[in-house]
This record gives C-alpha cells, sequence and structure tokens, in this order.
C-alpha cells in the first residue's frame, strides 16, 4: 500500500478483506492497491426516498455485481445495521426524517470513527459541503452526477480521496 504524506485529517479506508476492523492511519491516508476488488465490499445507502436507494442499489450491483448493497431510510435505521454489518462504505443523505444528514455524519464518526461515510444529496450548497468536510465525510457526492461521475466519485472515496462535486 502507499501512504500520502502531508494530509491534515485523519481518514480511514476500506482493508481488503472487509470482515476485519478498519484501523486507523494517524495523519495518513492508504491507498488500496490498483488490483483492489470493489466487488467483496458491503456499501450502506441511506436515503428516505425508496426509489434513490432502489436506483443507486441497482447502479452498483450492474457495475459491482458481488458487491452487497444495504439500505436504510433513517439515520437510527443505518446506525443499527452498521453495529450488525461489517461496512466498507456508508452513503449518507443529507435530508434525513429523524436527523438531518450532518447530524447522522457525527453519530456515526462517533460510533464508528474508522468507517468510510460519504454525503450523498440532491443538495451542492457550498457552505454544506465544507460543513461535511469538518466533520470528516470522504466526500459529497451529488444525485445529478452522470452515471461514469457517480462512478469515479465512489472510486475516489474508496480509493482514500476525498470527492468534492
Amino acid at each position: 500500500m502507499t501512504q500520502i504524506e502531508n494530509v491534515e485529517h485523519s481518514f480511514y479506508v476500506p482493508v481488503q478483506t472487509y470482515y476485519k476492523p478498519l484501523k486507523p492511519i494517524s495523519s495518513k491516508i492508504t491507498i488500496p492497491p490498483k488490483s483492489w476488488d470493489y466487488n467483496l465490499m458491503n456499501v450502506l445507502l441511506i436515503d428516505d426516498h425508496f426509489c434513490a436507494r432502489e436506483g443507486v442499489a441497482c447502479l452498483l450491483k450492474q457495475i459491482f455485481p458481488d458487491l452487497q448493497v444495504l439500505e436504510a431510510e433513517s439515520i437510527d435505521q443505518g446506525l443499527a445495521i452498521a453495529h450488525d454489518t461489517p461496512l466498507n462504505l456508508v452513503l449518507l443523505d443529507v435530508q434525513l426524517p429523524d436527523k438531518d444528514g450532518l447530524a447522522g455524519l457525527q453519530a456515526f464518526r462517533e460510533a464508528f470513527p474508522n468507517l468510510c461515510v460519504a454525503m450523498f444529496s440532491g443538495l451542492d450548497d457550498r457552505e454544506l459541503v465544507f460543513e461535511a468536510l469538518r466533520l470528516v465525510a470522504m466526500g459529497f457526492i451529488t444525485k445529478t452526477l452522470s452515471r461514469q461521475a457517480f462512478i469515479d466519485a465512489l472510486r475516489d472515496v474508496l480509493s482514500g480521496n476525498v470527492y468534492l462535486p
């Protein structure tokens, strides 16, 4: 694995074998090898809109057929899934009925500090993006992206890079 020096935040990226807990890397981002198998992963989608979750889950399964996609419609439901299932990535909507996404991001950071969480939203507000980054989101992926841009954003986030719109 390659390490990138001089990074301000501590970021955590998934390990190839997702059954092992993720380990923090102090002040460094570790980039998985090019042979990274994106199929051997668990991704949690948290969005209160059924059609949005289903559409993204379908797209993810087309791109990575062996990927396990879990779905939740609230922060509390997502946290419960995360407690029971090892995850590599959480895509977290910004506007949810039980808590706003930034509060959800904070809840995930407190409960699972090593988990890769990216915000996933139809909003493209710069202030919101910077607040998410301040709370150590690995990216801010907008729902308006093209298919290829969405794939590239996921690969960036899973490779330890912060994705911005």
